[in-house]
């Protein structure tokens, strides 16, 4: 959170850098706003893919889709703790839409497990039992995770999110 914090200060220096530097050019207000935000908005869901747990972390197999918000997960359990967050980013608004398809089967031999959504803070649980669902998500602006907590977790996990 501290790195957001600090992107956000270093863009609004930069933007106070260009208010103060006179050399608008032929550009509107409006179309300052517009390019300023969507330079924000990329640079968010760039950096963003770095709060996933990287692909070498993982318990099982990852495939990702079109971005970091989509894509397949296999993954055997044994006695494992922790969490990994399989999907998801940060986002003014999504370049390819707001609604996500999400399937997942969830099967809990011991221990206990959750799957989560993490949205603007809030977390969701989807699923903290032997689970096989499918439904449609929308993301709001902002954080939208989808995670996996486990303790001595020992079963398996499938999702698929498009």
């Amino acid at each position: 959170m501290r790195i957001f914090k600090n992107a956000a200060v270093i863009l609004l220096a930069l933007c106070l850098l260009s208010g103060l530097s006179g050399c608008c050019g032929n550009k509107t207000g409006t179309e300052w706003k517009e390019e300023l935000l969507g330079s924000w908005n990329n640079f968010m869901q760039d950096f963003s893919r770095y709060a996933l747990t990287s692909d070498g972390d993982l318990q099982g197999k990852k495939l990702p889709g079109r971005d970091g918000y989509t894509g397949t997960y296999e993954a055997a359990y044994e006695s494992w703790s922790g969490t990994e967050y399989l999907f998801g980013g940060t986002a003014l608004e999504r370049s390819a839409g707001d609604k996500l398809s999400v399937s997942y089967t969830l099967q809990i031999a011991s221990g206990t497990a959750a799957i989560r959504w993490i949205e603007r803070g809030q977390e969701h649980v989807l699923a903290d039992a032997d689970a096989e669902s499918a439904s449609e998500i929308t993301l709001n602006a902002g954080d939208n995770y989808f995670l996996l907590k486990g303790e001595d977790f020992t079963g398996s996990l499938h999702m698929d999110i498009k």
